[in-house]
């Protein structure tokens, strides 16, 4: 994983250096076709802030563990009295809340379910 990265590094910055130099092809292309992609990036630029993609819910606070960004929060043990830090990635997250909101229809589903003489 640590050499993918540090590949991908190496060839930004050899394009980094490759684009230093000026090119032909882009000085005839017209500014204007270029000035509405450019506005959403200068935008993000001007705030100076780079926002995550996926916002967490409630609780949860964005980490850096070893090179992955990971979302944890605190949640107490039962039979104790320190809390316990559980930390997810994205794709975690995301498949926990699904089952989370899944258990709870089916929680809201089952306790609807008439049962007996009292249905009729």
């Amino acid at each position: 994983m640590r050499i993918l990265i540090l590949v991908t590094l190496a060839a930004l910055v050899g394009s980094a250096i490759a684009d230093d130099k000026p090119e032909p092809a882009a000085k005839s292309a017209p500014p204007a076709a270029a000035a509405p992609a450019d506005t959403k990036g200068a935008q993000d630029a001007n705030s100076g802030e780079k926002k995550p993609a996926f916002k967490p819910p409630a609780g949860y606070k964005v980490k850096i563990h070893g090179w992955d960004i990971v979302y944890c929060r605190k949640t107490p043990v039962l039979g104790s009295r320190f809390e316990k830090e559980i930390c997810m990635t994205e794709a975690e997250l995301k498949e926990h809340l699904a089952a989370t909101d899944e258990m709870r229809r089916n929680k809201d589903q089952s306790s609807r379910v008439c049962s007996g003489s009292a249905c009729n």
